[in-house]
């Protein structure tokens, strides 16, 4: 088929292969869960649950004491059922396979003092109601299906707690301790492996990388983390890796950047300063150290800056790790770093307090906004942002590259509009405590046709905050400046799109749920603070906000 949506110009291995919701990477997902089950699949005796809806297909495998029921939904249309209550099921709790999650126990006879929907109870020979397991309800999606594997409470009970232990040996701590002969290579590099040290580390990943700030699917479960790619930044004093990991989830893999250090230096100390970022024990021909992230260390930044410099191409198994740096930063010497630990999704440091320097965590492939636009608007001479002076990036192969990092001009904490704006309001409000506002400023005015305000600020709101009217006029006059500047960009990524009604929509929707979560939050606040009822939104405040959306809608 060489024409149409289907020819090879379309559909190809080579654009299944990069997209992770594609059939042949679902498919693989299939059959590599389906090989952990070969045996019960394969060999496994073969029993049919009788269930009233016949248009689900429910079975039973089993194979040495293992378990799977399948409910295949075999119609169009979405399909409920109730599993009959047997005997052999009652109890038994079924784990989704591909998920992972556990469904409520089959069977389980309601508990005391709970309702009895199907008549009034029988009584025992003791007189006290005999509670009777109730059939378990399921819904099928259309042509959908279950894999469950039929466990025991005990038994996942069991496997939590032997997941909080870890197998190798235990070092005081509850650390896990891995053995390596050459160094942390042999757990990172495929062609350096030794035994089962990958593996080993590779088990410890899903606890650690859950638990981390920068890991964005809080409350999902990770099913296996491994090392899609690594290269070196440094062996002496102390090795540095620059790591990619494969978090896979149930519905699909995320890539994320670990830069990992083993710290040979004092490492009790160590465990006790970095709790959060230490991952295992090391066990090598250098002694005992720990395996941490690396971005703890401040020297750390010290060598990235210094390999940023260097504009060597660190080649790796899978690809290159490639660099640009502009030629203001490559005379400097890293001396004086600061962490900045207030950001979560990311990792940032300021160098000698005149270079920011940003690493992604979460690794999407393609251009990153961000230094996409700060290269245009650097280039184009708008200098009411922070400029660009550098970028990392990951690149397999001629089309395929991941956004590492980048470093940028560093600001004076003093200037930067977050900070100076929590200022301004912090003195706004110190100044009006106790004050009553004026008449005028306790119901909204006229608007335009638009509901935007078309004249200027009041004056009593210049007499109360002139610092707050000048700095949001300053910063609403720059963003401004900024936009227009990046619409007259001829990069195509950069073009302005223009906005649909449903794009109008879903802002109004999204103001419209901020107001609804900003109302209670004002009015448990009040309820401790000692504010008049004049100092509060009145309904008619609320009731403005929403017609504005509603007309935002109309436009």
């Amino acid at each position: 088929m060489n024409r149409g949506p289907y020819s090879y110009e379309f559909v190809n291995v080579e654009d299944a292969e990069q997209d992770e919701h594609s059939l042949l990477h679902f498919t693989r997902r299939l059959l590599a869960l389906r090989g952990q089950y070969a045996q019960v699949f394969g060999r496994g005796s073969f029993d049919l649950v009788a269930v009233e809806n016949q248009s689900v297909l429910v079975f039973l495998r089993e194979y040495d004491g293992k378990q799977v029921l399948v409910a295949a939904n075999l119609s169009r249309y979405a399909q409920s059922l109730h599993l009959p209550a047997e005997e052999r099921f009652t109890g038994l709790v079924p784990v989704e396979l591909f998920g992972k999650s556990a469904f409520p126990p089959i069977g389980r006879a309601p508990e005391a003092g709970e309702p009895v929907e199907h008549g009034e109870p029988a009584e025992n020979g003791d007189g006290a109601p005999e509670r009777s397991p109730e059939p378990y309800h399921l819904v099928v999606a259309p042509h959908g299906f279950y894999w469950f594997e039929l466990r025991s409470e005990q038994a996942l009970l069991e496997e939590a707690e032997r997941r909080r232990q870890v197998q190798q040996e235990e070092h005081p701590g509850a650390l896990p301790m891995l053995e390596v002969e050459d160094g942390v290579e042999n757990l990172l590099v495929p062609t350096m492996a030794r035994g089962r040290g990958p593996e080993r580390f590779e088990g410890v990943l899903p606890d650690y990388v859950s638990k981390q700030r920068w890991f964005g699917a809080k409350g999902e479960h990770v099913e296996r983390v491994s090392v899609a790619d690594a290269v070196r930044l440094q062996a002496e004093p102390y090795p540095v890796y620059l790591t990619i990991l494969n978090v896979r989830l149930a519905e699909e893999s995320i890539f994320y950047a670990l830069p990992l250090a083993v710290s040979y230096d004092r490492p009790e100390e160590r465990l006790e300063e970095w709790p959060r970022a230490v991952i295992a024990w090391i066990d090598g021909p250098r002694g005992r150290g720990l395996l941490h992230d690396a971005t703890v260390r401040r020297d750390f930044w010290s060598t990235l800056f210094a390999w940023w410099k260097s504009g060597h191409r660190g080649r790796s198994l899978k690809g290159v790790y490639e660099s640009s740096l502009a030629d203001a930063a490559r005379g400097a010497e890293p001396d004086e770093i600061r962490l900045l630990t207030g950001e979560q999704s990311n990792t940032a440091a300021v160098i000698n307090g005149q270079f920011f320097v940003k690493l992604y965590r979460r690794l999407e492939q393609g251009p990153h906004p961000e230094p996409e636009m700060l290269e245009y608007l650097t280039e184009s001479g708008f200098s009411f942002v922070p400029q660009l002076l550098g970028a990392i990036e990951f690149r397999r192969g001629r089309s395929t590259s991941y956004p590492l990092g980048l470093l940028q001009e560093a600001l004076p904490v003093e200037s930067d509009g977050w900070h100076y704006a929590l200022d301004v309001a912090e003195r706004f409000f110190d100044r009006i405590a106790g004050q009553k506002l004026p008449e005028e400023a306790r119901l909204p005015g006229e608007t335009n046709g638009g509901g935007f305000r078309d004249d200027p600020a009041p004056a009593w709101l210049e007499e109360v905050a002139p610092e707050l009217l000048s700095m949001a006029h300053v910063l609403g006059v720059r963003t401004a400046e900024m936009h227009r500047r990046l619409a007259d960009a001829d990069a195509p990524n950069l073009h302005p799109e223009e906005s649909t009604a449903a794009d109008a929509d879903a802002l109004a929707d999204r103001v419209r749920d901020a107001l609804e979560r900003t109302r209670p939050m004002i009015d448990e606040a009040a309820e401790t603070m000692d504010l008049g009822a004049d100092a509060l939104p009145a309904d008619a405040h609320w009731r403005h906000a929403h017609d504005r959306l509603e007309r935002l809608r109309e436009r």
